[in-house]
């Protein structure tokens, strides 16, 4: 991996990390683009090169906590 995917990679995950911990915090309809931006201690500017708004980064998180949680699920049946 390259030092520029190694930095794209670590700035989606910082921006992930922070929304999931705001949305949680504040709630969804609350949180806002700064909230998100702040908390992840990285620029508005970053936040736009990877997610057009709150809506689109709220749908990744859900389907990668639904992947998640459909992997737990058949390792967790696969061993029972």
């Amino acid at each position: 991996m390259s030092k520029r995917e190694a930095n794209k990679l670590a700035n989606q995950t910082a921006i992930q990390d922070a929304a999931l911990k705001v949305f949680c915090e504040l709630g969804y309809d609350a949180a806002s683009i700064s909230d998100i931006v702040n908390a992840s201690s990285l620029s508005v500017g970053t936040f736009y090169n990877y997610y057009g708004d709150k809506e689109s980064l709220l749908a990744l998180l859900v389907d990668k906590i639904l992947g998640q949680t459909r992997t737990a699920l058949h390792q967790a049946r696969s061993t029972a």
